[in-house]
C-alpha cells in the first residue's frame, strides 16, 4: 500500500519497498488517470509545489531508508534531492566565506561559481529564464529535502482516515486473461481517447 504520510514521491517509495519482496511491475496499456501539471517552467509553479508540501517527499523517502539496506538503492534512483542540498550548501558556504574573509578573493570565487553554474544550466536549458527557474527549483528542492529528512516517519498502519470507494478483486492472472482475449477487442488507443475536461 502507499504510505499515506508521504507528501509526494509516493510511487517510487512504494516501488522501492515492494521490489525487494520479489514483486514485479506489470505495465498495462490502459490509462487509469489524467495527471494535470502546472506550467512546467514558471516560478509560480515551484512556489505552488512548495506551498502544497510537494517538495518534502524525497526527504521523507530518505528518512525512511536511513537505517535500511535500501538506502543505496534509494540514492541511486532519487539522487537529485541530496545533490540539490549539497549544491545549495556549497553555494551558501562559499558566500559566507567570501563575506567573512578580509580578502576579496572569496567573493570573486563565489561570484565565479554562481556565474558558471547559471551559465551551464541556462546553456543546458537553452534559455536564460529556464536556467534561473531551474536554479530556483533546486534551492527550494534542497529546502524540501532537508525538511522532509528531519520529519519523523509514521507507520502507514496508523493512518485511520480511509474511505473505500470501490473494491477490486482483480488478480494478475485475471488481468493477463483479459489481455489475452484478443478476439473480444483490443486495448483502446491512447490517441483515440476523448479529451478530458480541463481542471480549474
Amino acid at each position: 500500500m502507499f504510505n499515506p504520510y508521504v507528501c509526494s514521491d509516493e510511487e517510487p517509495e512504494l516501488g522501492l519497498r515492494i521490489r525487494p519482496a520479489g514483486c514485479r511491475f506489470l505495465e498495462l496499456d490502459y490509462p487509469i488517470v489524467r495527471h494535470y501539471n502546472d506550467a512546467p517552467v514558471a516560478f509560480s509553479t515551484i512556489l505552488s509545489r512548495r506551498r502544497r508540501n510537494f517538495l518534502l517527499g524525497i526527504g521523507q523517502g530518505a528518512r525512511g531508508r536511513l537505517t535500511s539496506k535500501l538506502l543505496w538503492s534509494w540514492l541511486k534512483e532519487r539522487w537529485w534531492g541530496p545533490t540539490a542540498a549539497l549544491w545549495s550548501v556549497a553555494t551558501l558556504g562559499t558566500l559566507l566565506a567570501s563575506l567573512a574573509a578580509p580578502d576579496s578573493i572569496w567573493l570573486k570565487i563565489w561570484s565565479l561559481w554562481l556565474f558558471l553554474t547559471r551559465t551551464a544550466i541556462s546553456f543546458r536549458k537553452r534559455s536564460l529564464v529556464h536556467g534561473l527557474v531551474a536554479i530556483f527549483n533546486w534551492l527550494l528542492m534542497a529546502e524540501g529535502f532537508v525538511k522532509g529528512l528531519l520529519m519523523s516517519p509514521l507507520a502507514p498502519e496508523s493512518f485511520a482516515n480511509l474511505e473505500v470507494i470501490q473494491e477490486h478483486a482483480n488478480t494478475i492472472e485475471e488481468v493477463r486473461a483479459a489481455r489475452s482475449l484478443s478476439s473480444v477487442g483490443t486495448p483502446p488507443n491512447r490517441n483515440s481517447l476523448p479529451a478530458a475536461a480541463p481542471s480549474h
